[in-house]
């Protein structure tokens, strides 16, 4: 009788565990994952984002940062409501995931906005990425009263260590850089060392 209250004891002991354990594991999720997309937040980036500098230093490598904006994304969200534009910006953001390398750091930044840490990438190799994943990421669309809704998105970039040495900087530069290519229309590429392309 005693060996079994024990064995009910530490039983018991082992499901509260495993229950704080899940609870630790949802409050490390919610702490580094954004809600709406599943993807990083920002915290959680930036954290990872120095580890990458601090390896490219060591090895002399490139990191590009890219700042990503759903072009007219207010717009958006006004003719299609809230839910169905969450919905666009969930799809976007497994698009986004899906074109990116394993290596590659994606978090959700903003509200419609989007930056990547692109480890051991020169601004030409970005280049040629970004085109790509704007392009995929252009077949986003929903159907809303017999219209078809599509996205785009600019992106604006700037490459470790050509234009700055700590995250702060490069992603303002690559977010005033973004906002640039924007200017120029729709799905526009800008590089703060070489201008919109």
């Amino acid at each position: 009788d005693m060996q079994q209250r024990l064995l009910a004891a530490i039983a018991d002991q082992a499901e509260l565990a495993v229950e704080t354990m899940h609870l630790v594991g949802e409050r490390r999720s919610l702490e580094t994952r954004d809600p709406l997309t599943g993807l990083y937040n920002f915290r959680h980036l930036k954290e990872h984002a120095v580890l990458e500098l601090a390896r490219a230093a060591r090895f002399s490598r490139h990191v590009t940062l890219v700042m990503i904006d759903v072009d007219d994304f207010t717009e958006v969200n006004q003719r299609v409501g809230r839910e169905a534009a969450d919905s666009l910006l969930r799809r976007f953001a497994e698009r986004l995931r899906a074109e990116l390398r394993a290596v590659d750091l994606v978090c959700r930044y903003g509200a419609d906005e989007f930056l990547l840490v692109l480890p051991e990438t020169s601004e030409n190799q970005a280049h040629a990425a970004l085109r790509r994943v704007l392009t995929v990421l252009g077949d986003v669309s929903a159907e809303v009263g017999g219209e078809t809704i599509a996205l785009s998105a600019s992106a604006g970039a700037a490459v470790y260590p050509e234009d700055g040495e700590r995250i702060e900087e490069l992603v303002a530069k690559a977010t005033t850089t973004m906002y640039a290519a924007r200017a120029g229309g729709r799905a526009g590429i800008g590089f703060y060392g070489s201008g919109t392309r």
